[in-house]
């Protein structure tokens, strides 16, 4: 599943993994929808935009997980952000993985 707002970027991402030949099973555009389209697909590995339009990266890998606690998560920041700001969503979405163990 890939996970991230910018519908350029998203299906660049889908395309990208479709030509490694990797099977894409679901797209969503932030959190809520990354939540619904995970109780329902339980994907193998979710690609993760940290900064979503209606959350960050971190609250959707704790909803992913949530509801499809053997999903694995791969983080991707896309766009400029602060190396602060990067490290702050890194911990965050670590502290939510290790938390659904």
């Amino acid at each position: 599943m890939v996970v991230d707002d910018h519908p350029i970027w998203r299906d660049a991402v889908v395309r990208d993994l479709a030509e490694a030949g990797f099977s894409v099973v679901a797209t969503a555009d932030g959190v809520a929808a990354a939540r619904r389209r995970a109780a329902v697909v339980h994907p193998d590995v979710v690609v993760m935009d940290m900064r979503l339009s209606d959350g960050d990266g971190a609250r959707a890998t704790a909803e992913v997980l949530a509801v499809s606690p053997a999903s694995r998560l791969s983080r991707c920041c896309l766009g400029r952000t602060t190396p602060a700001a990067s490290s702050r969503s890194s911990k965050r979405a670590a502290a939510a993985a290790a938390g659904s163990s």
